[in-house]
């Protein structure tokens, strides 16, 4: 008898097993920090964009490869200065809400945008939920505060997302030399190299 009850709560016992086993591994897989493959941008406030531009350009040799205007305006409301195919500066060009801070915010590239998002708010962060919200430049994202009050943004890059979509376009001259000579020599190479330039 004993044993006929045993065989008849078997599949019930295996079955509450898999859906325990299920449900903490879905615990473990939203409570699981997702890759953070880069930082994609930092973003800064400017009260004189034609010297800001200057710097990044005649100085540092970075072309501005973008601008959104302030809305009903021909004013440039922020700059985009290409660093290289994967990062770039934002400038605003307005004056900072928090001064003498100039930052606006820092952004991180992820994978999956919709996975760090449950991330955040598996750990308490107030994160909006996901709806396909796309940022100004084409890609998935949405931004937090930390805990000092800046803003800091995740992105998704999309195939037709501004950075993607301009691989290759808008680099100084010496983003290409860079990236041939961190392939064929070593960092003490490099530098040697760099110095002769």
């Amino acid at each position: 008898m004993r044993l006929r009850s045993f065989r008849a709560l078997a599949p019930i016992a295996a079955a509450t097993v898999i859906l325990l086993a299920q449900s903490l591994r879905a615990q473990d897989s939203a409570s699981a920090r997702p890759e953070i493959t880069g930082i994609s941008h930092t973003a800064y406030f400017t009260t004189n964009l034609n010297k800001t531009i200057a710097f990044w350009h005649d100085l540092l040799g970075f072309d501005e490869f973008y601008h959104v205007n302030k809305p009903g305006t021909s004013q440039i409301r922020i700059a985009f200065i290409k660093i290289n195919d994967h990062q770039y500066i934002e400038v605003f060009n307005e004056p900072s809400p928090d001064p003498p801070n100039m930052m606006s915010h820092i952004c991180f590239t992820v994978r999956n945008v919709e996975q760090m998002r449950a991330y955040l708010r598996s750990r308490g962060f107030n994160v909006k939920p996901g709806n396909g919200k796309r940022t100004k430049t084409g890609d998935y994202g949405f931004e937090i505060r930390d805990p000092d009050g800046t803003h800091v943004e995740f992105i998704q890059p999309l195939p037709t997302g501004l950075e993607l979509r301009d691989k290759g376009k808008f680099l100084p001259p010496h983003a290409h030399l860079a990236r041939h000579l961190s392939r064929r020599f070593s960092r003490g190479q490099r530098e040697k190299i760099h110095g002769l330039l």
